[in-house]
């Protein structure tokens, strides 16, 4: 390894939870030296809505999440990588990352989202 940094590019997954037809995983990986493909269970997403009272993850919606994890997961590994999944606000588990990274070493990438809480979350990650 040469004594210039490696790039690093942190992705973080969220709706987006395909390997085929993936353009910003296409993107990540042409670009990047080591790639971290990561999925954050937000808590925030497991809460009640306050508007109609219901739960914005239920089961079934749960399980759907959980089968495709795991067949992203599988693909991940049989391409020889892997999937980092954590538990916590996206903004926290990432800036914990880069804490051991190191902030010169490292980029992020999301797939933008439109909703008000998902911008609040890229607002947070473009502030690391």
């Amino acid at each position: 390894m040469s004594e210039q940094s490696a790039r690093t590019i942190i992705y973080l997954l969220r709706n987006d939870l395909r390997y085929h037809d993936n353009q910003v995983l296409s993107w990540a990986c042409q670009n990047a030296e080591y790639l971290v493909p990561l999925y954050c269970f937000d808590p925030r997403n497991f809460k009640e809505t306050n508007h109609f009272n219901l739960q914005k993850t239920g089961p079934h919606k749960l399980k759907f999440l959980l089968e495709s994890l795991a067949d992203l997961k599988n693909t991940f590994e049989s391409k020889g990588s892997n999937l980092l999944i954590r538990n916590g606000k996206p903004e926290t588990v990432i800036s914990e990352l880069i804490k051991v990274i190191g902030k010169d070493n490292v980029s992020l990438a999301w797939q933008e989202e439109v909703t008000k809480e998902k911008t609040d979350v890229e607002d947070a990650l473009k502030a690391l």
